[in-house]
This record gives structure tokens, C-alpha cells and sequence, in this order.
């Protein structure tokens, strides 16, 4: 059978009732590179979304972003942009839920 990385875990209690009853749960190293992953994971989404906000509130910053045609992104483009940051933010909510 294949475990994808998670080990059996039987707790004291659950073994003395049932023995054949088991939880997989991830082994600890695993857990904390998840954990880590997804943190890292969010704090560039959430970094993403400050620069997606500035751009939409009209800051010069326009040559990174949107192929770097405009200096101050027009109308269409901001609108762009926020949307971009409720993207970055369902992203984040999913992964903390998933991973955490």
C-alpha cells in the first residue's frame, strides 16, 4: 500500500480498544515544510497584492506590470489590477485552508 509520505499513527487509546484502527497522519519534518511552503506561499501573494494595489490606485510603477507599455496604468488596466488582488487572496485563503 502506498503512503505518499504519511506514516500510520495509533494513539495509546485507540490501539488498546481497536488495533486495527489507524489515522495517517504526516510525519512531523513533512508537516513543517508544508506549513513553511504555504506561509512563504502567502506572504509573496499578499506581497503581489500590495504592489497589484498600488498600481490600481494609480502609482508610476506601471513599466513592471501589464507588459511596461504605461508608466500610470489606464482605467482597463486598474480594473486589471484589482481584480488581480481578489485573485491573490482566494489563492492565499485556499492554500492556508488546504495546508494549514
Amino acid at each position: 500500500m502506498e503512503t505518499h509520505g504519511l506514516r500510520p499513527y495509533t494513539s495509546q487509546k485507540e490501539s488498546r480498544h481497536d488495533p486495527d484502527r489507524r489515522l495517517w497522519a504526516p510525519a512531523y519534518g513533512e508537516a513543517l515544510v508544508t506549513t513553511l511552503a504555504a506561509v512563504g506561499l502567502c506572504v509573496l501573494l499578499g506581497a503581489l497584492a500590495v504592489f497589484q494595489a498600488l498600481l490600481a490606485l494609480g502609482a508610476p510603477l506601471g513599466r513592471f506590470a501589464w507588459g511596461g507599455q504605461h508608466l500610470v496604468l489606464p482605467t482597463p488596466l486598474r480594473i486589471g489590477s484589482a481584480v488581480a488582488i481578489a485573485v491573490y487572496f482566494l489563492l492565499a485563503g485556499t492554500v492556508l485552508v488546504v495546508c494549514l
